[in-house]
């Protein structure tokens, strides 16, 4: 059986899941990447505030996943939000720079967030039609 031949709420629960794991891994990547060579390389930056605006988005970015485990449309619109305010600050900022740290610092968080997303547009699907067939 071919994924689009299943059932609409099989391919919400397949998505939602994709979603929970990719948001799991993308956040342990993330906290070995700063516990690795993060934290070290924003505390030597001097008179930048880069460290305290990483660990704020990425907080936010982990309460948004939380949430995304109960509401998928507000915590993979959150977890996205999270995923471009890092992308543009790293990529403007003097500690780091270019496409390279954008993806790193951004990818985590936008892959489940997009997820998040797929999967509450197809259970909104859903719904509408059985709305409709009723």
């Amino acid at each position: 059986m071919k994924f689009k031949d299943k059932p609409p709420m099989d391919q919400y629960r397949s998505f939602r899941w994709h979603g929970r794991l990719a948001g799991f891994l993308g956040i342990v990547f993330f906290l070995s990447f700063m516990f690795a060579d993060g934290f070290q390389t924003l505390k030597n930056a001097p008179g930048t505030f880069d460290l305290t605006y990483v660990i704020t988005v990425s907080v936010f970015a982990l309460a948004a996943y939380v949430v995304g485990w109960q509401l998928e449309n507000i915590g993979g619109l959150l977890l996205i939000l999270a995923g471009v305010f890092l992308a543009y600050y790293v990529g403007f900022s003097k500690v780091f720079g270019g496409w390279g740290d954008m993806l790193l610092f951004s990818l985590p968080f936008l892959i489940p967030g997009i997820f998040y997303l797929i999967a509450w547009n197809i259970k909104r699907k859903a719904k509408k039609n059985d709305n409709k067939t009723s």
